[in-house]
């Protein structure tokens, strides 16, 4: 038998599952994939100091990432 708090628990993994995919598609393809500079290290260093906001919002992305995961593997 289920009871009422796993079915909370089932409801939270079920939202917050794919928030979490989502969130860390949209941050690395959106945010970072356009500040990397294939094969060249240093002008991936320049683009990042150059566009600090947006590499903070990809690293925000990146903590809100693991708090949605840490929370689907409490609910699991």
């Amino acid at each position: 038998m289920v009871d009422q708090s796993q079915r909370m628990a089932a409801r939270v993994v079920a939202v917050t599952y794919p928030l979490t995919l989502l969130v860390s598609i949209l941050a690395y393809n959106r945010l970072y994939v356009p500040l990397q500079v294939w094969g060249d290290p240093a002008a991936t260093v320049r683009n990042i100091a150059a566009h600090e906001a947006t590499f903070r919002l990809y690293l925000a992305a990146l903590l809100a990432y693991g708090v949605g995961v840490v929370v689907v593997l409490t609910g699991l």
